[in-house]
């Protein structure tokens, strides 16, 4: 029976090793600048990235004396992503918050998939309930992301797709009442799960009509819209929106944050808030990969050992980028990490990797990762009032 069981989960766990990804799509596979440049082959890209980081650490650090900025540290609890949470225990998702939580952790991201809505999923519904009540009553903030996977919906256009989810983000703001709702971040990750063309001036309006439904039954939650440095041309068309409180960012390319200076600044010059949504390194990608696609290879090698001093460098990195450019939070992408590190494999969609995670929260594991977080929030993190 473990046998059998253990297969069923890794063909759940292989299915959707596209849908879950940290944000690269075939869309931005058509362009191989977008592939980041730090990811090298071999032993050249440890020394490579490192010397990326350090560039980053030095211009981001401020001298001894000066105050720095404080950050909000998110979050996210990723065997809560809608494509995930059906097929873990309440009892493990609740212990997952409550280790962030330790780990100084003040912000929740949940990337609610809202085809549970859609499909009446009883179950997975329960679990968002019981596990938002958990996490309030833990004294955190949530933020509700909704996130498309393969499947979700059979839709050919923009349009369609509003009229399937905007009842159910309504209905998600009416019933959590969420402190921040992203409306949408990554279009082009999003449109390419659903299968459909879009344009910036179709997400435009389906984000000035997600914006209204929320407001109208949540009024004190914020709202916020964003994605990756080569999402500008979508960028700018929600810069336009006044309702918009936040613009994100998701950050996996450290060579690119010139790009990403420039979204702060148009940001800010339309009077929204900042934050880092997502980030974490892009993997080594070896040449027996180059067939994958993006979406495959930004879970390689994620949990392994061997990655841990170069993670906390990164985390670090960028922790000092969002304070040095008086970001309001920051948001490490893979989460679990703080909890597991492995040998070999460490691909942070397989059935292995997850199912050891699962195996070290309930047994309250901790990791070098997770005390790197610890110790950023204890220096950088802001304290509530």
């Amino acid at each position: 029976m473990k046998k059998l069981i253990k297969a069923v989960n890794m063909f759940v766990i292989i299915s959707v090793v596209l849908i879950c990804a940290s944000g690269y799509t075939a869309a931005a596979a058509q362009d191989s600048s977008n592939l980041p440049e730090q990811a090298d082959k071999g032993a050249q890209y440890t020394e490579r990235m490192n010397r990326l980081l350090d560039i980053v650490i030095n211009k981001s650090s401020v001298a001894e004396g000066r105050p720095r900025h404080k950050l909000i540290f998110g979050g996210n609890l990723f065997l809560a992503h809608g494509a995930f949470i059906k097929y873990f225990s309440l009892d493990t998702l609740l212990k997952y918050a409550d280790g962030l939580k330790e780990a100084g952790i003040s912000r929740i991201e949940l990337y609610i998939g809202p085809s549970a809505w859609a499909n009446n999923e009883s179950e997975t519904i329960a679990k968002y309930d019981a596990l938002i009540k958990h996490i309030r009553e833990i004294g955190l903030e949530v933020s509700i992301s909704p996130e498309y996977h393969r499947g979700s919906f059979e839709v050919k256009s923009v349009r369609e797709l509003e009229k399937i989810v905007l009842p159910i983000y309504k209905e998600l703001a009416k019933k959590y009442r969420p402190d921040i709702f992203i409306v949408i971040h990554e279009p082009t990750t999003m449109s390419d799960r659903l299968g459909i063309k879009t344009t910036p001036q179709e997400w435009k309006d389906f984000v000035e009509k997600a914006v209204v439904a929320v407001k109208r039954v949540s009024p004190e939650t914020k709202l916020g819209a964003g994605g990756e440095y080569y999402e500008l041309p979508y960028y700018r068309q929600w810069l336009k929106i006044p309702d918009l409180d936040y613009m994100t960012l998701n950050i996996y390319n450290a060579m690119k944050l010139k790009d990403y200076n420039q979204m702060i600044r148009m940001a800010r010059a339309h009077g929204k808030k900042v934050y880092i949504e997502e980030t974490w390194r892009f993997p080594s990608v070896e040449a027996s990969q180059d067939k994958q696609t993006l979406d495959q290879l930004s879970a390689k090698g994620i949990g392994l050992e061997e990655y841990q001093a170069l993670d906390s460098k990164w985390i670090e990195a960028l922790t000092l980028y969002a304070s040095a450019w008086g970001l309001e939070a920051v948001t490490p992408f893979w989460s679990a990490t703080y909890f597991k590190r492995v040998q070999t494999d460490g691909n942070a969609l397989s059935y292995e990797y997850n199912s050891q995670v699962v195996e070290a929260i309930n047994k309250g594991e901790r990791t070098a990762t997770f005390r790197t977080i610890q110790a950023l929030v204890k220096k950088f993190g802001k304290i509530k009032p």
